[in-house]
């Protein structure tokens, strides 16, 4: 036998390696490629490396060694023998068989231990192979294995076909490292803490590093403890496999990093945890770590069972989060209340998708991260948000839950269709509703965090589902409450809906810190609700607000705000002390109100539907009685107050303007007033009447400072009414009355005065009854005009319009014979015979200027009226006589203006139309037009009429009718004398006589504010009695030219039996002065030739009571 070094003795059926035995120092047995071993055992049973001492083997590359080759091997080689001994094998690009013949044939029946009783160490690298039957790393008790596989194409085959191929810790500690692409195959199942006593651990790492188990699973913790850490792109192939899966044991898997996986197969299942059936075996735990995108994939799903067995998705409990892993598996069924899924990882994109279904008694925990839960959980042992985000589903996709929730960070629903969480959701954190889904809550949840809906719906099923969130954000979708009354705190939000259907919305705010506000819509939904108004603080809502039950304010502020177009509010207000209700940017608020301090600035309204009550009032805005629903209104609606605070603010009421009991809607102010309001006051079915103490709009009972300014024009029939104060009171009267002369305080600025009188027009003063005599005052009081003091009614200005309208109508086509001068004879070249036939024109502009009956009414009107006509035949008698027919035709307009010399209001009144008639005339000499002559015409005229008083809207109505006109005179030659020149002058007189009717009427009119209009003295007749002289005069320089001048001078008395008037509502206000007129008149008659003759004059009447009229006329006619 041939020894190296003395290293190497047969002993029994080994080779045994041992240091003891060794001369060098290295205590190695090197085997080379010119190495040859005769001496060795031709089928050793094993290699034992490291008995009685420490002992190593090196293969290097190309060499191989072969334990039992020809039979296969029964024990197997050791390495590590012994306690205290100590075994090495590296093989280094070499090949070692041990128990199998070859690396396709397990033919052997032994065991390569690595690490017997005592300490063991394999090392596979730089491309080395080793084959063996079974392995087991950390043997017994003592013993302590390691196995390195580390490189590309270093591999380490375990050929056995049943039983566990691979034991890491099979009653030791044993320890498989697989790094740098490193390869371990096993052809049947392998165990990581195989013995109860055992530690194994399974550590793959690195790119291309793979253990794969092409038949059985992978057990990690089977009695004993094992652990599995799959890092850095390892990976793991498996049938199968489990953690802590039997009685007592402990199993943790860590599968971390890009490309690591541990793929257990399409239809296989993973087990962690032992749970005993009949409770007589002790419980085992086991824990799976799924971070920084490893994966796991188990086709059947997951089991987890045993005592607090847990799945962790990131970082175990405890460490700072990492990127989480993946679960590709569709189901996971936590069987004990004790086991948990985890996630604590640092994915917060919202990205991280969970789809398996989770079930059984135990719970789900999120630590850290967005996840999100797309499968339809039923697990039931509660969920806990401790720190992240947990979701249920992405948008698309729905995720489930069931049972109670421990939320102390933020939970998020964001499914596609309807979730109901039957759970009660307690903890600090907030609860989102993000999906287009409806989610419901049917519990009475008792977190505090926020609660915020930005799509889809959130519905309550039970009463204060979210009564403890500390505040309610509704940005998008709605807020359901299904008929369920809900407390919510601090309501905010940027868009959205709350739907009350049927249930009382209650909003608490609960100090000044509390102050929201909510921009959405608040409505009834199917059925009426309500809302009221807890707290201290104040809730402001921008949105619609279209509830229509009442609205209770117990506590603080609720401000409508009307900025981005709602704040409409149709309820009624119930109040109680020390709260406010405040309207701002054009808000609005339609009911009654039962009291509070109500705020509304100068945008804002309040439509008041029925008596109300409240506290202090600082009106700035509008505050509307409602309309009524009869005309006239039988009884009318108050407001009563505290106190007063007028900022330019408008009470608009109505009232049935007529004498001092007139009904009407009132102010009571139990307490003081101040600053300025404006009242408007609407007339409903009132017809005006004389007013003696007025119609009482605003009752003070403390310190009347405030004063109460009427806004635009209050009217009534034939009326406009005035607002005066008398005493601390406020009254509507239809007289003129002097306001009290208030002493002067020096340190207190003087305001301009309301509606102030154009100086340009100053005011003529009423003439009868004439002013009672002032008492002197006392400096330091007011006086005030005794109670029942009969004033003079104030007219209103429209009056004096529409008279003017119907005035001008009967009058602008008068005409009389000279207006349309007769005509030239002359004789028809071809036949002889004379002839009349010629074609006229006459243009008027006139002035007018008169006052109505009261003497508050001056009226200025200016007219145009143009005018054409021609004869259509004529007879002739013995030859001077001669009667002619004609047809004319006609346009005018006149326009007014009224002005009232008591309120300083004015009116502007228009008519325009066109007539159409005949006229007829006789001369009893036609020739020289001396004698008598008889001149009529008749006329239809048909007439728009426009009045717009000041303030107050314009009224459009018709008019029409016939005038008609019979006119006698006479002409008289007095004498004729020749001038300085030469020229021969003919000197007439012509007394004449005129009867004119006057049929235009006016339709009945109704204006908008209800007053009724009629016109008055449409049927007049009016006379004229006058006398015109002229002289005819010829200067020898026209001879042959058949020119001639007629100056005249004429003067009239005019007469009219009726007063043009206008009746409002009954009252009836006349034009006075018109009765009786004297009219001057002068101009010229002038033919230039045989067919042109031209005229033009100028008038003046002047009547009564400042009455006056001037007018010109041109007038052309042309004979042919």
């Amino acid at each position: 036998m041939k020894y190296i070094y003395k290293a190497v003795s047969r002993e029994g059926l080994g080779l045994f390696i041992a240091a003891s035995l060794c001369t060098t120092t290295a205590h190695a047995l090197m085997i080379n490629k010119d190495d040859t071993f005769a001496d060795l055992p031709e089928n050793p049973d094993a290699l034992y490396v490291g008995r009685n001492g420490t002992g190593s083997l090196i293969i290097k590359q190309g060499e191989t060694v072969v334990a039992g080759q020809t039979s296969g091997g029964i024990t197997g080689s050791v390495l590590g023998y012994d306690n205290g001994d100590s075994g090495t094998v590296d093989v280094d690009g070499g090949t070692w068989y041990d128990s199998v013949t070859s690396s396709n044939d397990p033919s052997g029946k032994g065991t390569t231990t690595v690490g017997g009783s005592g300490d063991g160490t394999l090392n596979i690298k730089n491309g080395g192979n080793m084959y063996a039957m079974f392995i087991n790393i950390g043997q017994n008790g003592s013993g302590n294995g390691v196995v390195n596989v580390d490189g590309a194409d270093s591999h380490l085959f375990v050929t056995a076909d049943s039983s566990s191929g691979i034991t890491v810790g099979t009653n030791g500690t044993g320890t498989l490292n697989i790094t740098n692409g490193g390869k371990v195959t096993s052809n049947s199942s392998s165990s990581v803490g195989h013995g109860k006593k055992a530690n194994g651990t399974v550590n793959v790492s690195g790119k291309g590093s793979n253990l794969t188990i092409t038949s059985g699973g992978l057990s990690v913790g089977g009695s004993g403890t094992g652990t599995l850490n799959v890092t850095d792109g390892g990976t793991i192939n498996s049938n199968g496999g489990a953690i802590a899966a039997a009685s007592g044991s402990t199993g943790i898997a860590t599968i971390s990093g890009a490309g690591s996986s541990w793929d257990l197969g399409a239809n296989r299942t993973l087990s962690i945890g032992f749970s005993s059936k009949d409770g007589t075996e002790a419980e085992s735990t086991g824990t799976l770590v799924v971070a920084n995108q490893g994966r796991v994939v188990a086709g059947n799903g997951i089991n987890v069972a045993g005592d607090g067995s847990t799945i962790y998705i990131g970082a175990e409990e405890g460490s700072a989060a990492t990127a989480p892993g993946t679960l590709e598996t569709p189901k996971i069924d936590l069987l004990n209340a004790s086991n948990a899924l985890v996630f604590n990882h640092s994915d917060t994109s919202g990205n991280y998708l969970f789809s398996p279904k989770v079930s059984g008694k135990g719970t789900v925990t999120n630590l850290n991260g967005t996840t999100v839960l797309t499968g339809a959980n039923t697990y039931t042992g509660g969920t806990t948000i401790s720190g992240g985000t947990l979701q249920l589903g992405d948008g698309s996709t729905a995720g489930s839950i069931v049972g109670n929730v421990v939320n102390n960070s933020e939970f998020v629903i964001n499914n596609p269709a309807e979730t109901t969480l039957s759970g009660v959701i307690s903890g600090t954190g907030s609860m989102t509703q993000q999906g287009d889904g409806t989610t419901i809550l049917t519990a009475q949840n008792s977190y505090t965090g926020k609660t915020i809906v930005n799509a889809g719906a959130l519905r309550t099923d039970e009463v204060d589902s979210i009564a403890t969130s500390n505040e309610v954000n509704i940005n998008g979708g709605v807020f359901d409450l299904n008929g369920n009354n809900q407390l919510v705190n601090r309501l905010g939000g940027t868009g959205g809906e709350v739907q009350l259907n049927g249930a009382t919305l209650t909003v608490n705010n609960a100090t000044s810190a509390d102050d929201s506000r909510y921009a959405g819509n608040i409505v009834d939904g199917t059925s009426e609700g309500s809302l009221t108004k807890t707290g201290d603080g104040s809730l402001t809502l921008t949105g619609k607000t279209g509830w229509t039950g009442d609205t209770h304010i117990d506590g603080g502020e609720l401000v409508l705000d009307g900025s981005n177009g709602g704040a409409q509010l149709v309820s009624n207000i119930i109040a109680k002390d020390n709260t406010a209700l405040s309207l701002r940017n054009g808000a609005n608020l339609t009911g009654w109100i039962d009291p509070t301090d109500v705020n509304i600035d100068k945008s804002s309204s309040w439509d008041m539907t029925a008596d109300s009550v409240v506290d202090d009032v600082n009106l700035a805005g509008t505050i509307r009685y409602i309309a009524p629903t009869t005309s006239p209104m039988t009884s009318g609606h108050t407001l009563t107050a505290n106190n007063w605070h007028g900022q330019d603010g408008t009470l608009v009421m109505n009232t049935v303007l007529g004498d001092d009991a007139s009904v009407t809607d009132k102010l009571l102010v139990n307490g003081d007033t101040s600053g300025n309001t404006f009242m408007q006051i609407n007339n409903v079915g009132g017809h005006g009447a004389k007013t003696v103490e007025g119609i009482e709009v605003v009752d003070v009972k403390g310190l009347s400072d405030g004063t109460f300014t009427k806004s635009g024009r209050i009217v009534a029939g034939a009326y406009d009414y005035d607002l005066v104060q008398k005493g601390a009171n406020w009254y509507l009267t239809s007289k003129g009355e002097k306001q009290p002369i208030v002493p002067i305080d020096p340190n207190k600025p003087i305001a301009p005065p309301i509606d102030p009188v154009d100086p340009e027009e100053p005011v003529v003063p009423i003439e009868p009854p004439a002013e009672l005599p002032i008492t002197p005052l006392e400096p330091s009081k007011p006086t005030t005009p005794e109670s029942g003091q009969q004033g003079t009614p104030t007219v209103r200005p429209e009056s004096a319009s529409y008279t003017a309208n119907l005035a001008a109508a009967n009058t602008m086509f008068v005409t009389r014979l000279h207006d349309r001068l007769g005509e030239t004879q002359y004789t028809d070249a071809l036949t002889g015979e004379q002839k009349v036939t010629s074609l006229w024109l006459r243009q008027v502009g006139g002035h007018n200027n008169w006052r109505d009956s009261s003497g508050q009414l001056k009226t200025q009107s200016n007219r145009y009226v143009v005018q054409l006509g021609g004869d259509l035949a004529q007879w002739s008698g013995d030859g001077l006589q001669r009667l002619h027919l004609g047809a004319m035709g006609g346009y005018g307009n006149n326009s007014s203006n009224s002005h009232s010399s008591v309120t300083g209001y004015h009116s502007k009144g228009s008519v325009d139309g066109y007539s159409a008639g005949l006229y007829a005339t006789w001369y009893e000499n036609d020739e020289t037009h001396q004698g008598t002559y008889v001149d009529s015409w008749a006329q239809y005229g048909w007439f728009n009429n426009d009045v717009k008083g000041q303030d107050i809207q314009g009224e459009s109505y018709k008019s029409s009718g016939i005038t008609a006109s019979i006119e006698l005179g006479y002409t008289h030659k007095l004498g004729e004398y020749t001038g300085s020149q030469g020229s021969l002058n003919e000197w007439y007189i012509q007394p004449q006589a005129q009867a004119i009717w006057m049929g235009v009427k006016a339709d009945d009119h109704r204006e908008s504010n209800g007053t009724r209009v009629n016109g008055e003295g449409d049927d007049n007749i009016q006379t004229r009695l006058g006398v015109r002289t002229y002289l005819k005069g010829h200067s020898k320089v026209d001879d042959g030219k058949n020119r001639t001048f007629q100056p005249f001078v004429e003067v009239n008395w005019i007469h009219n039996t009726q007063d043009f008037g206008t009746r409002m509502d009954g009252e009836s206000v006349y034009q006075s002065g018109a009765r009786d007129i004297g009219e001057i008149k002068t101009g010229v008659e002038g033919q230039l030739n045989n067919n042109l003759n031209l005229w033009g004059n100028v008038g003046v009447q002047v009547g009564d009571k400042g009455y006056n009229d001037a007018a010109a006329m041109v007038g052309v006619k042309y004979s042919f």
